[in-house]
């Protein structure tokens, strides 16, 4: 999976140079008829783009709660539009970034700390057609924080749920917290 991926990378990267990123390709989204969209599959196999640990007590951003115990945030960015970034430093179209959230176990301070099960999905979407008068052109979803299953189709959540802290804190990174994940230093 790597080699592939590391393929298309260097393949766009030769084929797209940074001035053309206005002309990035859109990648198509299905939206069902009330707007919602379908949770994605296979998206754990999808660029893994960094881990976030969340201590104890913080809020999810999922649904502004604090939470038990410590979670894991993985984010994973569907493998076109991750190519398509490294290789211009722009967003296209249609990209899709999904973060899961994993539960941990409980721990005392000197013990690892392990992972429980799968606890929550959320998911951002850039569309300047759909999104256009939006941030960034970003629509966010959520499948749910809680163990799986997921649900199995989102509708937008309100722009004053998530993008303030986008807007806020990520303006200079096209609304998406880029310098948060390791994976997508250019």
């Amino acid at each position: 999976m790597r080699t592939s991926i590391g393929s298309l990378c260097a393949c766009i990267c030769a084929l797209v140079p940074a001035a053309q990123a206005d002309q990035l390709p859109k990648l198509e989204i299905a939206y069902n008829e009330d707007g919602s969209v379908d949770r994605p599959l296979n998206y754990r196999e999808w660029v893994n783009v960094g881990t976030t640990l969340l201590p104890k007590g913080q809020v999810n951003i999922i649904d502004n709660k604090p939470i038990e115990n410590s979670e894991y945030i993985d984010t994973y960015v569907e493998p076109h539009s991750f190519a398509m970034y490294i290789a211009t430093g722009v967003w296209p179209d249609g990209t899709r970034i999904v973060k899961e959230f994993t539960a941990t176990k409980p721990s005392a301070p000197d013990e690892a700390v392990v992972e429980s099960h799968y606890n929550g999905l959320g998911m951002i979407l850039k569309d300047t057609s759909r999104f256009e008068e939006e941030t960034g052109f970003l629509g966010y979803f959520q499948f749910g924080h809680r163990p799986e299953p997921y649900e199995r189709r989102a509708v937008p959540m309100p722009r004053e749920t998530c993008s303030s802290c986008h807007e806020a804190l990520a303006s200079d990174q096209q609304y998406i917290f880029a310098d948060h994940h390791i994976g997508l230093e250019r």
